[in-house]
């Protein structure tokens, strides 16, 4: 087994295990919402919105992990990546949410942190980018 053909295997193993992951997320945060709707009707009415957000940004943090790792930039940050990430993330919480200014922002914000930190959490070598199939003439 060639080099590539390992880092293409460990890309596609941790892409299958955060779609597990964030399934459990969705299904976890579906059927909370009835139950924190009782306790709660504030809090059981965003819980499937901010799980959807949570899932969007732990794909946004992979993404930009990935995008880093393919240009060599192995120096970056945590609040690097935490900007980027919610950079990218404000309109879902502003369309989402239906907040704007800084309040989108520091939603964002902390939303990001927590998915920069769960994937930093994992090795580095998982969210390498699998390499382009090698093609035969």
């Amino acid at each position: 087994m060639s080099f590539v053909s390992v880092l293409e295997t460990v890309g596609k193993d941790f892409e299958n295990g955060l779609n597990l992951i964030l399934g459990d997320v969705n299904k976890i945060a579906t059927a909370e919402a009835p139950v924190l709707a009782k306790i709660n009707p504030a809090a059981g009415a965003i819980a499937g919105q901010i799980a959807s957000l949570s899932s969007q940004a732990l794909g946004i943090a992979t993404q930009t992990e990935q995008k880093l790792q393919a240009l060599g930039k192995t120096k970056t940050t945590v609040a690097e990546k935490v900007s980027e990430v919610a950079l990218i993330l404000i309109p879902a919480v502003v369309q989402v949410l239906g907040l704007a200014g800084d309040q989108a922002s520091s939603i964002a914000n902390e939303i990001a942190t927590s998915a920069v930190s769960i994937l930093g959490a994992l090795p580095a070598s998982v969210l390498k980018a699998p390499a382009a199939p090698a093609t035969t003439a």
